[in-house]
């Protein structure tokens, strides 16, 4: 992965709403570079559109995976797949974002090659760095999983 990776230029969620965001993993092959966009759908009870989403998405697959290893090795484990402990590239609304080598591995597999998939993928779909819109997006958990037309349970 080269020096071009960035940030995830989130915009804020309507906790009112509480509002989510959805990863849209656009369709093609396995060995194309993996490409997606983010929307966002409000869950409150009676709302089907937020006013940041105009992609009229209905449904939606929660993604369930391990993280997957510490970047940094500290732990000294044996480095039989040293891939493991990069970041890789995906493209986000056009942007370079670095992901780890689980989740990548499992959105590589995961789209389709003639229509998107749209997922919920809590690494990509919750600003981790704000520790406001994380915690309040671990209480919506739950109702997310739940809301979910599908759970898929990724073990790599």
């Amino acid at each position: 992965m080269d020096n071009t990776v960035s940030k995830l230029p989130y915009k804020p969620l309507d906790a009112h709403q509480d509002e989510i965001r959805l990863l849209i993993l656009n369709p093609s092959e396995e060995a194309d570079p993996v490409s997606c966009r983010i929307a966002h759908k409000a869950l409150a009870p009676g709302l089907t559109q937020s006013k940041n989403n105009d992609d009229g998405i209905s449904g939606y697959e929660a993604l369930s995976y391990e993280w997957g290893k510490p970047l940094d090795n500290r732990l000294g484990q044996p480095l039989d797949k040293p891939e493991q402990f990069e970041l890789h590239s995906i493209i986000v609304d056009g942007q370079a974002i670095g992901i780890r080598w689980n989740l990548h591995c499992a959105l590589r597999q995961l789209r389709l090659s003639d229509e998107p998939r749209v997922l919920w993928v809590d690494a990509l779909c919750i600003n981790q760095e704000d520790g406001r819109e994380r915690n309040h997006q671990v209480t919506l958990m739950k109702m997310i999983y739940a809301r979910a037309d599908r759970t898929i349970m990724w073990l790599g």
